[in-house]
């Protein structure tokens, strides 16, 4: 998985005391962003839902009327590398 966010962007939440919890306990989770496997994985299921919707989609368009197309390979996302994610939410069952 490609770097998402740098270190001078993580340590700007900090500055927002509201979400200092919030950023301790994902640094916390990640080894301070060096073991993203969590994130990677919420990615990578993401990104199969993205496919899933997008092939139903283009299925979809393609049988309803005479003049549907298929997109090209270049429109067709296959993997969390053809994104770009500006920001998450995860949500966790943890109590602070």
């Amino acid at each position: 998985m490609r770097e998402i966010a740098h270190p001078e962007g993580l340590s700007a939440c900090a500055r927002f005391s509201g979400l200092t919890d919030l950023c301790d306990s994902f640094d916390a989770r990640n080894a301070n962003g060096s073991d993203m496997s969590h994130e990677s994985a919420l990615l990578d299921s993401a990104m199969e839902s993205i496919n899933r919707t997008f092939a139903r989609r283009a299925t979809s368009s393609l049988l309803s009327c005479r003049d549907g197309l298929l997109p090209t390979t270049s429109e067709t996302p296959t993997s969390s590398d053809d994104m770009e994610l500006v920001t998450w939410l995860v949500i966790t069952g943890e109590k602070s």
